[in-house]
């Protein structure tokens, strides 16, 4: 029973996102263990032992979204503020996924890994620091995800994060919704570098949601991904 707890978890984090080693650091993880049973127990563990499935992009079957509005901190407050509907923990979910914060945020145990775990900002930040956070992302950017502006000998420059090492080699993630994709640059044509004042975090990402769905975005930022959360009862501010 252990072992088929163990296993399964390996086809439920299977579509997780994380950097570009780590869907060979699970199947190397879990091959150890593969290894080591006999015919018996494999045939008594029948599917878990298979091939585990390709990771999915979460968001592939989300249809486009037209413009609702570019929210600004300041109006979408006052909008949230003048929510008084009930709170959706499930469209807050779908909401975190269409805004594309599962890509690179883990929340609740899901998620990408490039950007700081979300499960407890709801307790850490007040409902105007996770807007101006979500709103402005360059208002404030924290040393430990800052991005570096590298210039290069022959004029260009590249901006984004060091996500790995290859040699003489810097391969640099410059978009964080597409952690994968790196830019390669070699340390002998960086002729400078410097900290970006940019985020890599996008703007705009609430943009295509409508005052309400953001409520539930944010209720569901501040529940840790529990349901059962009093936010639920106290309504879209938390009074």
């Amino acid at each position: 029973d252990q072992r088929k707890d163990y296993l399964q978890w390996f086809f439920d984090v299977a579509s997780a996102r994380g950097g570009n080693s780590f869907g060979g650091f699970m199947r190397n993880i879990r091959n150890v263990v593969l290894n080591q049973l006999d015919p018996a127990t494999r045939q008594q563990l029948g599917l878990l032992v298979e091939n585990l499935p390709e990771p999915r992009d979460p968001l592939v079957d989300l249809n486009p979204r037209e413009l609702v509005q570019e929210w600004t901190t300041e109006g979408l407050m006052e909008a949230v503020e003048a929510h008084s509907g009930p709170l959706d923990f499930e469209r807050g979910r779908q909401m975190f996924t269409v805004a594309q914060c599962f890509k690179c945020h883990r929340f609740s145990g899901q998620g990408g890994i490039s950007g700081p775990d979300l499960t407890g900002a709801g307790g850490r930040f007040s409902l105007a620091d996770l807007l101006k956070a979500i709103v402005e992302p360059d208002a404030e950017i924290s040393d430990q995800y800052q991005a570096m502006q590298y210039v290069t000998d022959d004029g260009r420059v590249v901006v984004g994060r060091v996500a790995n090492l290859n040699q003489a080699n810097l391969m640099i993630m410059t978009n964080m919704l597409d952690p994968q994709n790196f830019t390669v640059l070699s340390r002998d044509d960086i002729v400078a570098a410097r900290p970006s004042p940019v985020s890599m975090m996008p703007g705009g990402l609430l943009n295509t949601l409508t005052a309400e769905e953001i409520a539930d975005l944010l209720a569901y930022i501040r529940s840790g991904g529990n349901p059962q959360s009093a936010i639920y009862a106290e309504g879209a501010t938390g009074k």
